[in-house]
């Protein structure tokens, strides 16, 4: 079902072998749910036009293998709304700091937060210090940088 575009048919998706009448009834149900939403727009509603994704800030911070750089994207008032690590660059201990990339509550704690922050300010990553630390000085650099 994903990337198909409401209606569908059963010809639309890859029905389940022995399952015909549940892929049917399952067809009906996406076709169903589609129907609702767009029964509930008004037709006066007006087209709306995306605002652009936000642009994110980098910044870079000191980590046990090197420079530790993030993408972080601002509000207005200094408020996270995402953090990303660039893994590219990214030349952590593999099983020690490397578990910074693995943990997303980690990088999700920093969401909602106004930076400047303290590493006292997130839950730092068991084992991995120095990387947590490198990653509050790059988003604050980024929000120096902003």
């Amino acid at each position: 079902f994903v990337g198909k575009k409401a209606p569908l048919k059963l010809e639309d998706v890859e029905a389940v072998a022995s399952a015909t009448v549940t892929s049917e009834a399952v067809v009906e149900a996406v076709n169903n749910a589609f129907a609702s939403i767009n029964a509930e727009k008004p037709e006066t509603e007006e087209p709306k036009t995306e605002e652009p994704a936000a642009a994110g800030v980098k910044g870079s911070g000191e980590g046990f293998g090197g420079d530790v750089d993030v993408e972080v994207v601002f509000d207005a008032d200094g408020v996270i709304e995402s953090v990303k690590i660039d893994e590219e660059t990214f030349a952590e201990t593999v099983g020690i700091g490397t578990n910074v990339l693995d943990d997303e509550d980690f990088l999700k704690s920093f969401v909602g937060k106004k930076a400047p922050l303290k590493l006292e300010d997130v839950e730092a990553v068991a084992g991995a210090t120095v990387t947590s630390e490198a990653v509050v000085e790059a988003i604050n650099n980024a929000f120096e940088n902003r």
